[in-house]
């Protein structure tokens, strides 16, 4: 038998195939964006042999407990320096996974590292202690009002919601 220069990569049913020289932590790190329950997962190793070619694999398994359990989706702004909640959502954590992912498709993010401080907006998904359980998904000032449109907020109540003229905000995602 000999080894394969490959390895087999597993998350939610879906294989890929990488080097076998890959680590596991590039390999999701690479893979979050697409599978954000990556993030979270465990990794449990195996072998397959395949036409007598033994492969090494690794699966992403998704942490028990997750599916159902309620997280709360945040969007936060900075508004005069300060880390202001502009709108949040109770949701089970599928729902909020599958929002923050319609989310990355709305024009205007940025990453983390490049991020414009002042009326910035981003979404984040946190647990009830509030753990950051995804990479937050980042938005200028310049498409904060846009966005926040986009995932339903009236136009009125998001400029209210931005311009920080309600003392409690209140808004869902």
């Amino acid at each position: 038998m000999t080894t394969a220069t490959d390895k087999i990569i597993i998350v939610s049913g879906q294989e890929f195939r990488v080097p076998a020289t890959t680590d596991n932590e590039a390999i999701r790190t690479h893979l979050k964006p697409n599978f954000p329950d990556v993030g979270n997962a465990t990794i449990q190793t195996g072998t397959r042999t395949i036409d007598g070619v033994a492969y090494e694999t690794i699966e992403f398994v998704k942490k028990a407990g997750t599916k159902g359990t309620d997280v709360v989706l945040v969007a936060k702004h900075i508004q005069n320096g300060e880390i202001v909640v502009v709108a949040t959502a109770l949701m089970d954590f599928s729902a909020a996974t599958m929002k923050l992912a319609e989310i990355k498709t709305f024009p205007g993010q940025v990453s983390p590292g490049d991020r414009d401080p002042e009326g910035e907006l981003w979404f984040e998904i946190e647990d009830k202690s509030g753990d950051l359980l995804a990479d937050p998904v980042c938005f200028t000032s310049n498409y904060a009002h846009a966005t926040l449109v986009r995932t339903g907020i009236d136009k009125h109540r998001a400029q209210v919601l931005l311009s920080g003229e309600l003392e409690t905000n209140d808004a869902t995602v």
